[in-house]
């Protein structure tokens, strides 16, 4: 099942742990420290300190330390308020251990080596090229009006290549509870309610709106349960490897028809920052060649390319 909505990409753990709120995969934890060793490389925030630590110290190897301020700063704004209690001991122990490996790289001379010190250099202009990359993002935010033209203008970009369907669903560990779930909604009390409640429920492993889906989003087991449904009906407990669903189906759309504009309006926001960033920087360029001296020279490129190789 491979669900890409905000919904289910809060999936149970791999250890059979529920949870309440957001759960930070694994993939995505690794993504956060990797930016986290980057950073302690190039010496660009999180790095060892041999002044006095301001704020509380959580690690300390030989002169480096890490403190409370430095780890919060690694953590990307997007993240900010996700990462549990346990993910962020990981990142504290994985400081230590990647500290000791770049100590005993520093000891080594590791980090004088040509090759090395190119890729230092070359990972840093990456950084600060994205950083300002981002911040060339047009401060204008689009009105209705103008989201609306280009929705207008470029409506075949948002034509349904497949047949979907729109829906919501409360996830839960046990067939058991999840008929319990059903029964009270058959009972009058409504779906909004059992989701309000389910969502403060700690055995609750997921519930929400699905969004528009179509098969290759949702896999076969949910994907062949809302497609017997009719709009407005409540399904009978679904069982996927993720647990038992109750849902039911708000809206079907079929191949070819086009989305509407309040379900792409985030998307053409997307959109036009995009492309409002990419004439900027083109506009920069324009300006930079003037001001600085660009010369290419491709002769010696072409000499190579042009010249016969040996049998």
């Amino acid at each position: 099942m491979e669900i890409s909505m905000s919904a289910l990409s809060h999936q149970r753990p791999a250890d059979g742990r529920t949870r309440r709120g957001f759960w930070l995969p694994a993939s995505t934890f690794c993504i956060v420290y990797s930016v986290f060793c980057i950073l302690l490389v190039l010496g660009l925030g999180c790095q060892p300190k041999k002044e006095k630590p301001r704020g509380p110290v959580l690690a300390r190897v030989g002169d480096a330390v890490l403190t409370i301020e430095e780890l919060g700063a690694c953590i990307p704004d997007d993240l900010v308020g996700s990462l549990s209690l346990d993910d962020k001991k990981r990142m504290v122990e994985r400081w230590v251990e990647e500290q000791l490996l770049y100590q005993e790289a520093l000891r080594r001379g590791i980090d004088r080596e040509d090759q090395i010190e190119r890729l230092i250099e070359s990972s840093k202009r990456d950084l600060v090229v994205s950083e300002l990359l981002q911040r060339l993002d047009d401060d204008h935010s689009p009105t209705d009006d103008e989201l609306l033209q280009y929705y207008n203008e470029h409506q075949d970009e948002f034509v349904r290549e497949d047949d979907e369907v729109w829906a919501r669903h409360i996830l839960v560990a046990t067939r058991a509870e999840a008929r319990r779930i059903r029964s009270r909604i058959l009972a009058g009390e409504t779906f909004e309610q059992l989701l309000q409640e389910q969502e403060a429920d700690p055995a609750t492993i997921d519930s929400g709106d699905l969004g528009y889906f179509s098969r290759k989003n949702a896999g076969d087991d949910l994907w062949n349960a809302v497609t017997k449904l009719r709009v407005g009906v409540l399904s009978k407990p679904v069982k996927t490897e993720f647990g038992y669903h109750i849902i039911e189906v708000l809206d079907t759309k079929g191949q070819g028809s086009l989305r509407a504009f309040e379900k792409v309006k985030a998307d053409i926001v997307g959109k036009r920052s995009l492309i409002k960033q990419q004439e900027n920087v083109q506009s920069l360029l324009k300006n930079l060649k003037t001001q600085t001296v660009c010369e290419i020279n491709l002769n010696p490129l072409e000499k190579i390319h042009s010249s016969p190789t040996e049998d």
